[in-house]
Parts: C-alpha cells; structure tokens; sequence
C-alpha cells in the first residue's frame, strides 16, 4: 500500500514539473516572439509595435517622406512535409489609383495563404531575363508592357533566392522574403515550430524597403506617364497574345489571400 501511495506522489510531482517547465518555456517562447523586430523599429520613423493574435510583432511607421510602412512576420506550417517557415513582410504605402495590380510568386505550391497574387484574375508568361517558373498574374487592367518594363528590375529582386512574392498595387507595394526556417529536431520529433533567430537584422529591413521603393517607382506617377510613350515605341507593333494573358475564368482560388495593406 505504501509503495502505491509513494509511487502515485512521485508521478503526480514528475508531472506537475514537466507541466511547470512547460509553462515556463511557452512563456520565454512568446516573449522571444514578441521581441523579434526590435532591431527593426529604428529602420523607420514614428514606430509603433503590436502583437499580433499568434503572437508575433506587428511594426507600423513611417518613411522620412511620410510614406507608411508596415512590417509583420508570418509563421507558416501549412505544409507538414516541410520544416516550418518564418516569412518577413514589408508593405510601403505609396497611393496611386492609376497603378496597376501585379504580383509575383516564386516556387508556388497553391499552399501559400499569406499571398494576394492567387487571387488576381489574369496571368502572364514571364518575359525574360526573369525565371520562366515564377507565378505572374495581375488585375483585369494590367498591361503585359508594365510586366516586360519592369522584368530587369524584378530579376534581380527574385535573384534572391529568399524572396518568395512581390506585389504592387494601389495601395502600395509589398515583399515577402523567408527570414528563418523552423529547427528540425523540434519539428520532427517535437511537432513544434523553432526559430534560431533572435532578432529580424536591421539591415535586411533596410534592403526590403529599398528594394519596395524601387518597385514602386517603375510604377507610380509620374514615371509611368514618362514612359507611355516609350511603351508606344517600343511595342506599337506587338500585341497581347493568349500565351501572354490567360484569364482564371472565375476558377476558385484554393486557398483565401490577404489584401495588400499598410
């Protein structure tokens, strides 16, 4: 009878410790969470950081022409055949209504849920000197010319093996690049998500916003009135072929996007 009682306490207390260390270690997981744009904030003017429902930082500021910047962090584990991802999000709000929708994907598996360019109706061939793999599509205003006055820039942008989607649209631009990949011995044998990184580099914030306002610029007014007639030149005799425009021909999208915002 005495060997049962002792031996129920002794579980009872081994298992109230693991509970403990648990506890413990999910607390130090969401402050370490909490803390990963710290770096970040002095990147932009008039910052601001929130926490978001999964518990990552969410930066909000603003350039030094008063142009809005948001930066947030993606945790995706949509795919379970695949280590965890962290993807670093950098929105620059530059308003104009004469822009038109573009977005850019690379490797697309129909599993990114984070992604606005699955939802745009129309899809292009991508011109060179860009990867024939990406994913391009755009509004039903697109223009394929915008696509080929951009592609010099965007090859260089996709060059970068970590960038995974750029979008521009009214709003603004937004580019998406992995920033940390989960540990795998906690993701195989745990079944959890860790990240090896303890702040998001300042530097990389930087290059994300330099690289935003570069795409911007190929876009926005006045350069896109600029170059009209260099598009009429340039492309008088061309015109869109159905390898160059393919509708989605109100085909559902497989997975729900979220809208380019800052």
């Amino acid at each position: 009878m005495f060997e049962t009682v002792a031996f129920l306490a002794f579980t009872l207390a081994g298992t109230a410790g693991l509970f403990a260390m648990g506890l413990r270690d999910q607390r130090q997981a969401r402050a370490a969470r909490a803390r990963l744009l710290d770096d970040a904030a002095g990147a932009i003017g008039c910052s601001r950081t929130s926490l978001g429902p999964d518990g990552f930082p969410i930066l909000t500021g603003c350039l030094a022409d008063g142009r809005g910047v948001r930066i947030t962090l993606i945790h995706d584990t949509l795919v379970t055949r695949r280590l965890p991802q962290l993807w670093l999000s950098v929105t620059l709000a530059d308003p104009d209504e004469q822009c038109p929708r573009i977005g850019i994907l690379a490797r697309p598996t129909g599993a990114e849920f984070y992604s606005a360019v699955h939802a745009m109706p129309s899809r292009f061939d991508p011109p060179p000197p860009l990867d024939p793999a990406l994913l391009i599509r755009g509004g039903s205003e697109t223009d394929i010319r915008a696509v080929r006055m951009a592609a010099p820039l965007l090859a260089g942008l996709f060059a970068d093996p970590k960038v995974k989607e750029a979008v521009v649209a009214p709003s603004g631009v937004r580019i998406i690049r992995q920033v940390a990949q989960g540990d795998r011995a906690a993701h195989v044998v745990l079944r959890q998500a860790r990240y090896e990184i303890a702040r998001v580099p300042r530097d990389l914030i930087h290059r994300s916003l330099a690289e935003a306002d570069a795409l911007s610029a190929i876009f926005r007014r006045p350069h896109v009135l600029q170059r009209d007639a260099e598009w009429r030149s340039v492309f008088e005799e061309e015109s869109c072929s159905s390898q160059d425009l393919e509708r989605n021909g109100g085909a559902p999208i497989p997975y729900p996007s979220q809208p380019l915002s800052a």
